[in-house]
Order: C-alpha cells, then sequence, then structure tokens
C-alpha cells in the first residue's frame, strides 16, 4: 500500500492523505461500471489538492479526463 500527501499549509494541522491502491481499484471499479454504460470518466484532483501521484493513478486506472478549477495543479503554472 502507498499513500501519499502533502500539507495544506506547511506546520500546520490537518494533513491531507491518499491511499493510492484504494483510488486505483474505486477508480478501475467506476470506470467499468461507466464504460458499459457508455460513460467516459473524468477524474476531479481538487479534492485531493492536485497531488501528481493521484492524477497518475487516475489517468493509469483508465479515466478520460483529469479535472480540476485550480491553474496551480497543473505543472509548470504557478
Amino acid at each position: 500500500m502507498k499513500v501519499v500527501g502533502k500539507d495544506v499549509r506547511k506546520n500546520y494541522y490537518p494533513r491531507l492523505t491518499c491511499n493510492l491502491g484504494k483510488i486505483r481499484r474505486n477508480t478501475i471499479e467506476t470506470v467499468r461500471q461507466c464504460a458499459e454504460a457508455g460513460i467516459e470518466v473524468a477524474a476531479v484532483i481538487k479534492c485531493c489538492n492536485g497531488i501528481p501521484e493521484v492524477a497518475r493513478v487516475f489517468q493509469e486506472a483508465g479515466c478520460r479526463w483529469i479535472a480540476t478549477s485550480r491553474m496551480n495543479h497543473f505543472p509548470g503554472i504557478r
């Protein structure tokens, strides 16, 4: 089990942690069920504060798009 996370603010509680194994399993099952209904999935990374490892898991698990409302979640944009 790999867990990733980052502090939302330095030296501040709470800390956001994400279990990549659970995210992968849940995403694969969601993508499978949606595909049966002819639906493509967009994964939203805003909920995990744009952690790149989570975006990769979404992509590897079959999500068609990665979505966020925050430009700083995209590499190279600050």
